[in-house]
């Protein structure tokens, strides 16, 4: 019998949305594959080290798609307040169609890493610095690019979880606007 490719599809975006839901550790995998319509020997033919193996699948596949958007948003020359801005809203209305019961994947996974789970944090790791790289570039100054790259980030994410904690998604985009503005307040004035 030839093993179902879709499978391997399927377990990931339910992973995924299991993992924003309910975080690593509080979903099993009975519950992963029963949403992806699985048998039990496809998560394991799929990703040999089982859960932790997928929750790298999925957190590369989100990093992924992450990635591509803040290329994208850079090769069309979008500003940093812009890029920030858009991903608060687009966030904003994602946990509204959620009703807040979805977090950001990579936030979520982070929040939940133990000592037995060193190829997930290594995933977790690399995608935050992924971003923080497409950010540094969005920046007028090399100098602090990496830091406020990093701040960013950090922005973003507590933003999204205490949105969600509140069940008030507008807070993320309130959030980013007033980050937004803040930092425009810092830049010098032409001359």
């Amino acid at each position: 019998m030839t093993p179902d490719p879709s499978a391997r599809a399927r377990l990931i975006a339910s992973a995924v949305q299991l993992f924003q839901a309910k975080g690593y550790a509080g979903v099993g995998i009975a519950e992963i594959l029963a949403a992806a319509h699985a048998p039990k020997g496809c998560l394991y033919h799929h990703f040999p080290l089982g859960k932790e193996g997928l929750a790298v699948a999925a957190v590369e596949a989100i990093a992924e798609e992450i990635d591509r958007h803040l290329q994208a948003q850079l090769e069309a020359g979008a500003t940093q307040a812009a890029i920030i801005l858009g991903i608060a809203t687009a966030t904003a209305a994602w946990l509204t169609k959620t009703h807040c019961q979805q977090g950001a994947l990579i936030g979520t996974i982070a929040a939940s890493l133990t000592p037995e789970t060193p190829d997930l944090r290594a995933a977790v790791a690399t995608a935050y610095a992924r971003w923080r790289t497409r950010f540094a570039a969005t920046s007028k100054h090399p100098e602090t690019a990496e830091g406020d790259a990093h701040a960013t980030l950090c922005m973003l994410e507590g933003a999204i979880i205490m949105a969600r904690a509140a069940e008030q998604p507008e807070l993320l985009v309130k959030t980013a606007r007033a980050w937004v503005e803040n930092r425009m307040a810092r830049e010098p004035t032409p001359a």
